[in-house]
């Protein structure tokens, strides 16, 4: 899901959600027999099919990405957006302790009409690279104890199966603006055995607090 649109005359709003898939298979050897010889014909034999690989994990999750792109000095206002087009380039995930690193670059080419009657038709052509993490926990951990809260936002859009319940919980958006990584640089940490967390040091050290009230 790619999206631009303007705030003002000389910024525009960029957001992106990357879905990510992660499926992890697991291998083990088997020992079968294939085939029976015999001279009698008297020997029935059954056949069935053994796997050898089978789904150890498998989960989606979503990437946000959301920033806002200013207009260099040399270009005329923005009136009107008439064509916008947005691509990811370069994207790559690889795994690291409890969680997902995903890095890219998000291509945005933008056409758009400029105030005032005489000016030309204008275009805009940027990319912004993006790099992140995405939690990993054991499932029953992470639903039990959500800590970080981009978590909880998505935890908190799991359809629940009352209705009665569906229609009254609340649920939590998730806005970046509250982390501020300026000064205190984030660090994946391990808040509980096998649960790992994303942020600097006074978010850490609020999210153990929360982790422990909750035990």
């Amino acid at each position: 899901d790619l999206n631009t649109g303007m705030i003002n005359s000389r910024k525009l709003n960029i957001k992106a959600v990357v879905m990510l898939e992660v499926r992890v298979e697991s291998l083990y050897d088997a020992e079968a027999a294939v085939d029976v010889k015999t001279d009698d014909g008297k020997v029935e034999i059954q056949r069935r099919d053994i796997d050898v690989a089978a789904i150890a994990v498998r989960r989606k999750d979503t990437y946000r990405i959301r920033e806002e792109l200013s207009l260099s000095a040399n270009k005329p206002n923005m009136e009107t957006i008439l064509w916008r087009e947005m691509k990811l380039r370069g994207v790559s995930c690889s795994p690291v302790q409890g969680a997902v690193h995903l890095e890219g670059e998000l291509l945005i080419f933008v056409i758009y009409s400029g105030e005032g009657e005489h000016t030309p038709v204008q275009w805009v052509e940027e990319s912004i690279p993006f790099s992140g993490e995405v939690e990993l926990a054991e499932a029953e951990e992470l639903f039990l104890h959500p800590l970080h809260p981009y978590t909880k936002a998505l935890l908190s859009a799991v359809p629940i199966p009352d209705p009665s319940l569906e229609k009254h919980k609340k649920l939590l958006v998730y806005d970046p603006s509250i982390h501020d990584y300026s000064v205190d640089k984030p660090v994946w940490e391990e808040i509980a055995n096998g649960h790992f967390v994303y942020g600097n040091q006074r978010e850490l050290e609020g999210y153990r607090k929360e982790y422990e009230s909750q035990l």
